[in-house]
C-alpha cells in the first residue's frame, strides 16, 4: 500500500473513532497506538519468517487475539500453508494447510473477500467440526492481495476477552494486510534472488573446477612440446603451439573471472575489511605498472593530496579495481600518451579516485555499457587488444560492495577518465540503509 493511501485510511479511522461512545473511543485510541507501532516494524530488513513472526505477534497485540497465523500460497501445489503463527503449537504448523477453494481459508483465498464471524455458535455455517462444536468463538480471515492476486491470508481467532471481533477490527486489519502483502512480496523476491544467485555460484564453481583440470593438462602438454621434450619442431609447429597457448591462457582467465564475479554477486567472496592507507595503496599499485607503461612508451603519474584520509575497505579487492582501470588505460593509450591517477577527499566523507588517459576514448552512446559483462572495450580501439569483457563488471561489483560508485567520462580520440567514489567508512552507509 502506498503511504498516501495508508494515511487516508488512517484519517478515516480516526474520524470513525471520534464518532464512537467514550468506551469505544478509548479502545479506538489504543488501537491507533498499536497500529502505529506495528506499521513502524513492517519495513524492517528481516528475513521473511522473522518478519512474519514479528507481525503475527504485533497483530495479536493490536486486535487482542489469542491466535494469529499467516498462510502463504504454494504455486506448485495450489495449497495454502501456515508459514508462521502465534498461539499455535509449533509441531502442528508444518501440517497446517488447506487446498485453494476448500474450507474457510480456501474460500477466502479464492473469493478475495474478508470473512468476519462474530459468533460461530450462532452462525449456521459452522455448527460442527469433526463431530464437535466449532472450536473458535469468533474469527477474522482476510486475504493478502497484491496486484489483484491473492498471495496468502491472515487468520485471527478468538479475542482474549472472549468478546467478538468487530467491523473496526476488520478495518484496522485491512490497513495492515495491504502493507504486509507488499512486505511479504518484497521478502520473497529477495529470497528467490538469493536462491538464484547461490545456484549460479554453485554451477560456475563446479564448471570452473571441471574446466581447470583439462586446461592445466593442455597447457602443460603445450609447454612440453615447445621445450622439444618429444623431439624437434619446425617454425610452423612452434607458431601453432604459441597460438594454442594463448587461447588456453585466455580461456583460463575467462574461467577465473567468471568465478570471481559469480562469487562477488553471490556474496561468497568474503570482504576482509580494515583501515587502509589509500594513498599508499594507490601509489604501490601505480608503481607496479611503471615498467609496463615505459615499455609501451607511456608516461604514468600519480597525484594524491597529502590529506587523503584512511578508509575502511578490502585492500585486495580495491587493488583489483585499480589494476583493472590502469591496465585498461595502458592497453588503450597509444605510444607517447599519458595516464594520470588522481585521488582527493570530498565533502560528505568520501574519496574520489580518477584514472585518466589520452587513449582512443569511448563514444558517449556506449559509455554506460562498458560496465556490462562481456562488453569488450577493444571494439572502441583502432589497434588490436585482448580482453573478455568482465574486468569492469567485476570492478563495478567491488566498488558497490564498498557502497561506492564508478562511472566514466570520455571523448573519442581524446581519452577517458574513470571515476571511483568511495565512502571513508561504508559501515555508516550500510547502517543508514538498514534503518
Amino acid at each position: 500500500m502506498e503511504e498516501t493511501q495508508f494515511q487516508t485510511q488512517l484519517e478515516q479511522l480516526v474520524q470513525e473513532i471520534e464518532n464512537q461512545n467514550p468506551e469505544q473511543r478509548k479502545r479506538g485510541m489504543q488501537l491507533l497506538i498499536r497500529l502505529y507501532d506495528l506499521s513502524k516494524n513492517l519495513h524492517l530488513a528481516l528475513e521473511i519468517d522473522q518478519r512474519l513472526k514479528l507481525m503475527t505477534q504485533k497483530i495479536g497485540a493490536l486486535l487482542e487475539a489469542e491466535r494469529v497465523s499467516v498462510m502463504l500460497m504454494d504455486k506448485r501445489s495450489g495449497e495454502l500453508h501456515v508459514r508462521v503463527a502465534t498461539g499455535m503449537r509449533e509441531e502442528i504448523i508444518p501440517e497446517a494447510k488447506m487446498k485453494f477453494g476448500k474450507g474457510i481459508a480456501g474460500w477466502v483465498a479464492e473469493s478475495g473477500k474478508t470473512l468476519l464471524v462474530k459468533d460461530t455458535k450462532q452462525d449456521t455455517r459452522f455448527p460442527y467440526r469433526n463431530g464437535q462444536q466449532y472450536q473458535h468463538d469468533s474469527f477474522l480471515v482476510m486475504p493478502l492481495r497484491l496486484r489483484d492476486r491473492t498471495i496468502g491470508l491472515i487468520n485471527v481467532t478468538n479475542k482474549v476477552s472472549r468478546v467478538s471481533f468487530t467491523e473496526m477490527d476488520q478495518v484496522v486489519l485491512e490497513m495492515v494486510s495491504d502493507q504486509l502483502a507488499a512486505a511479504i512480496d518484497q521478502s520473497l523476491r529477495y529470497q528467490e534472488a538469493d536462491r538464484i544467485a547461490k545456484a549460479k555460484v554453485d554451477f560456475i564453481t563446479i564448471a570452473s573446477h571441471e574446466l581447470r583440470t583439462p586446461l592445466t593438462v593442455i597447457k602443460e602438454t603445450v609447454s612440453l612440446l615447445k621445450d622439444k621434450i618429444f623431439g624437434p619442431l619446425n617454425e610452423m609447429q612452434i607458431r601453432y603451439l604459441d597460438r594454442t597457448k594463448n587461447h588456453v591462457d585466455r580461456l583460463a582467465r575467462l574461467v577465473n573471472e567468471l568465478l570471481n564475479i559469480a562469487r562477488l554477486e553471490g556474496h561468497e567472496a568474503p570482504m576482509q575489511r580494515a583501515q587502509l592507507d589509500l594513498s599508499q595503496l594507490i601509489r604501490t599499485t601505480v608503481e607496479s605498472f611503471v615498467p609496463q607503461a615505459e615499455k609501451k612508451g607511456l608516461r604514468l603519474a600519480f597525484d594524491a593530496e597529502l590529506s587523503l584520509p584512511k578508509i575502511w575497505g578490502d585492500s585486495d579487492k580495491l587493488v583489483q579495481v585499480l589494476v583493472n582501470l590502469i591496465s585498461n588505460s595502458i592497453k588503450f593509450t597509444p605510444k607517447g600518451g599519458l595516464i594520470a591517477v588522481h585521488a582527493k577527499p570530498e565533502e560528505g566523507d568520501t574519496v574520489l579516485i580518477q584514472v585518466q588517459d589520452t587513449g582512443c576514448g569511448i563514444p558517449r552512446s556506449r559509455q554506460k555499457e562498458v560496465f556490462d559483462r562481456f562488453k569488450q572495450l577493444k571494439s572502441f580501439a583502432k589497434e588490436k587488444t585482448e580482453g573478455i569483457g568482465l574486468g569492469l563488471a567485476i570492478a563495478k561489483e567491488i566498488v558497490e560492495l564498498h557502497s561506492g560508485q564508478i562511472w566514466v567520462q570520455s571523448q573519442v580520440e581524446k581519452g577517458s577518465t574513470f571515476f571511483v567514489r568511495l565512502p571513508i567508512d561504508p559501515r555508516d552507509h550500510e547502517r543508514e540503509q538498514k534503518k
